[in-house]
């Protein structure tokens, strides 16, 4: 995964890693939360 990002400066690779963790943690936390919105009211219905 490193090797197309070769050509990035360290400080815009780590940022860019950051910022991709806390997007990939905040889709996953919202996809968690409407499965279960989504099962709850499943149930509930």
């Amino acid at each position: 995964m490193a090797n197309h990002l070769s050509d990035v400066p360290r400080p815009a690779r780590a940022f860019r890693g950051r910022f991709g963790a806390e997007l990939v943690a905040k889709l996953t936390f919202a996809a968690a939360v409407g499965f279960s919105a989504a099962l709850v009211f499943g149930i509930i219905h």
